[in-house]
């Protein structure tokens, strides 16, 4: 048995109904709801502009993600004796953890865009403490090794500064990232529905939510133009409480309206559907409804 699984078979032995919900709930901050409340709150309430970048940089750099792990296809810890999946197992493959590439992609995203003052003195130290807490409790739920949630980290800094350069480039004309991007999204969609893969399922989440994400930008730049920002603290709250719960109904609502073995479908429509109600249609009611 090697060291790494080792460390993990100590931190398990640690193990016991307290722990267990503690770290399932650090493992929360990685997931790809956290990414969402945090993607439609910069959105709605914040900055279009800087929502858009936050997102196209995530998503491109789990789609980098989801490449190495099938490169390198490194069996997950709990698929080794003497260790357990606590909590649901996750599926794929395990080098680099795609939880701690998405907290510190976040945060970093995050402590770039407000780099001065007092944001910058709270969202550096919370951004480290949450990815610390999520590379500990992937490992701790048997879910990754520590090299794996090393790399994911590391990936998601480097990714989110590197790609986040690259699409300041494009200056004033984001929108027109969606000439490029959807009709690649969707030749890469057939092409993997066709010949499958392992971790297809992640590729065509991916896929469907960055295509609906160009799509719904573009439409709403051009054609909407949202006033995110009131005076009004009731409205923040009021497009909060409804935007995310529509979006997340939609989300958990549409997977009993699609076979899951059927991916173009489960993943790629599904994500397509709440990525062009997040991004278009929330924003056209509220501002219909002026708030």
């Amino acid at each position: 048995m090697s060291w790494e699984q080792t460390l993990i078979k100590g931190l398990q032995s640690l193990s016991n109904a307290f722990f267990d919900a503690v770290n399932l709930g650090m493992t929360f901050l990685g997931d790809e709801i956290f990414f969402i409340i945090v993607a439609v709150v910069l959105f709605w309430c914040v900055d279009k502009k800087f929502a858009y970048k936050f997102m196209n940089v995530y998503i491109l750099s789990v789609a980098a993600n989801e490449g190495l792990k099938s490169v390198v296809s490194r069996r997950r810890p709990y698929e080794t004796e003497g260790i357990r999946s606590i909590g649901k197992e996750t599926g794929g493959y395990s080098f680099p953890s795609g939880h701690s590439q998405s907290i510190a992609n976040i945060s970093t995203q995050i402590n770039a865009k407000w780099k001065e003052g007092v944001p910058k003195k709270v969202f550096l130290p919370v951004g480290i403490a949450f990815t610390v807490l999520v590379m500990f409790s992937r490992m701790y739920l048997g879910q990754h090794y520590l090299t794996d949630v090393i790399a994911g980290a590391a990936f998601g800094v480097v990714l989110a500064l590197l790609l986040g350069a690259l699409f300041d480039f494009l200056g004033d004309k984001e929108e027109w990232i969606a000439a490029g991007i959807i009709p690649l999204c969707l030749v890469l969609a057939v092409v993997f529905s066709v010949i499958g893969t392992e971790g297809i399922g992640n590729v065509m989440t991916v896929l469907g939510a960055y295509t609906a994400i160009a799509i719904g930008y573009f439409c709403e730049k051009k054609f909407i133009g949202y006033n995110v920002r009131s005076n009004k603290w009731w409205k923040y709250a009021v497009k909060l409480i409804i935007g995310l719960a529509t979006t997340l109904a939609l989300k958990e609502g549409l997977k009993f309206a699609f076979d899951p073995d059927v991916y173009l479908l489960y993943n790629f429509l599904r994500y397509f559907i709440v990525g062009l109600w997040a991004s278009l249609f929330c924003p056209l009611i509220f501002k219909l409804c002026r708030i």
